[in-house]
């Protein structure tokens, strides 16, 4: 909806990821960071106002997120757990555009889980 807006979006929600791992970071704690969510079908009603811009944020925001991982910063992958091949929130994960539903969370908890038993294990 703010297309001039964009870059700066993108850009605040950059820094505001950092910022958030380097304030945990500076208490110790081990930092899971998850990325953000694929998009799910585009109603039509919304199609007036969507931008295919929207997937493109999300996948530079996420290609960011990945460059944090290291000591103590660890990052769940949400977006691959939950995305098809095209880019969009599996259908059997989907509420609508914005929103995972049931299976969503499940698998999410389910890989979330794994991640932490190994963790565990170490």
């Amino acid at each position: 909806m703010f297309p001039a807006q964009k870059e700066a979006i993108i850009a605040n929600c950059q820094a505001n990821i950092r910022q958030t791992v380097l304030q945990l970071q500076r208490t110790g704690a081990t930092v899971i960071v998850t990325t953000i969510f694929p998009v799910g079908k585009i109603p039509l009603e919304r199609r007036l106002f969507w931008s295919d811009d929207v997937a493109a944020a999300v996948d530079e925001v996420n290609r960011d997120i990945h460059t944090l991982v290291g000591d103590k910063v660890v990052i769940f992958d949400a977006y691959s757990i939950l995305a098809d091949g095209k880019g969009m929130t599996r259908s059997e994960h989907s509420a609508d555009e914005l929103h995972i539903n049931r299976s969503g969370y499940k698998a999410l908890n389910n890989e979330l889980a794994a991640m932490l038993k190994v963790w565990d294990n170490d």
